[in-house]
């Protein structure tokens, strides 16, 4: 009898919760919003191609990010070129910049293939490692 009622009081508050669940938080209309928190007009959306663009650049280039550090574990330094990486990932996207490498760190970037070419970048210096856009803003 107890399980029963536990039952049917999860399933009651399930059937409440769900509809402000839907209503609150999955919206299925996309809008942008600026830094003021202000809805960007559609001309201004960045499009699902250009999304995944970015996100596929991002991901290529941590993966840089660790060839680099297999690089260092096996030199002493950092790569400081394309063709030095390659000797640890043959796979290495040709989009990959890199800037320079060092003992103490180095910078790489790498253009998103959308329609406003983000470029994003890494940079490692000593102990500290930073990801941003061409913008200074994190990702």
């Amino acid at each position: 009898m107890m399980r029963r009622t536990s039952i049917i009081l999860f399933l009651t508050v399930a059937i409440l919760l769900l509809p402000l669940l839907l209503v609150s938080g999955c919206s299925l209309t996309s809008t942008d919003t600026d830094s003021a928190g202000t809805s960007a007009n559609s001309s201004n959306a960045v499009s699902p191609e250009d999304r995944a663009a970015r996100i596929a650049a991002q991901t290529q280039l941590r993966n840089a990010q660790m060839t680099q550090e297999g690089y260092f574990a096996e030199n002493g330094r950092y790569a400081s070129t394309v063709a030095d990486l390659r000797t640890v990932d043959q796979r290495l996207s040709a989009k990959v910049q890199i800037v320079n490498g060092s003992a103490g760190g180095y910078e790489m970037s790498m253009e998103a293939s959308d329609s406003q070419q983000t470029v994003f970048i890494i940079r490692k210096n000593g102990s500290k490692t930073e990801h941003v856009d061409e913008n200074g803003n994190s990702w």
